[in-house]
């Protein structure tokens, strides 16, 4: 992989603090946390059922699939024409991510568990969504999910936050 596909923690703390430096909050009003599967999914692909962030057409220039040839996850933001209606970065190809959603199997299994599906303890199978770019051609869409816990789970899961105001609901 080359140089200019790597990300560090640097640029992670460079970007936390470009976005999040020029906010007025109280220490600890900023609860930093996974996002739930319904909140990913949102960001990921709006609110008009579209079936790619950037509309219903494959485009294989717009993230990191198959075609792209670069073979492993790259840093984020490499593909912006490829974001959501929101302005979020690779949601569709790169990496799967984790939720904070335990893992039910299908919707109709999530009945009203109510917060401790959304927030499970413990080492319990919590939902993975995403396509990596390790994909075959075309396959990158938004909408693949599993379920996989900390523990035995797959090595190539990363990780979107949500932050949210103490108190507050951002899907409100």
């Amino acid at each position: 992989m080359t140089e200019r596909f790597r990300s560090t923690g640097v640029d992670l703390r460079l970007w936390r603090e470009d976005r999040l430096g020029s906010q007025s909050l109280e220490p600890g009003s900023l609860v930093v946390r996974l996002p739930t599967e319904a909140e990913w999914e949102l960001v990921a692909w709006g609110a008009d059922g579209r079936s790619y962030p950037w509309g219903n057409a494959w485009n294989a220039r717009r993230c990191n699939s198959a075609e792209s040839r670069i073979g492993s996850t790259c840093a984020v933001g490499l593909f912006a024409s490829g974001s959501s209606p929101c302005g979020a970065l690779d949601v569709s190809g790169n990496a799967y991510e984790w939720c904070a959603t335990r893992w039910a199997g299908n919707y109709e299994g999530y009945g009203e568990a109510g917060p401790a599906l959304q927030d499970p303890e413990g080492d319990v199978p919590r939902v993975v969504v995403g396509v990596p770019s390790a994909t075959i051609p075309g396959a990158s869409g938004v909408r693949a999910t599993t379920g996989s816990t900390l523990s035995t789970g797959p090595a190539a899961v990363g990780v979107r936050v949500v932050g949210v105001v103490a108190g507050a609901s951002w899907l409100s």
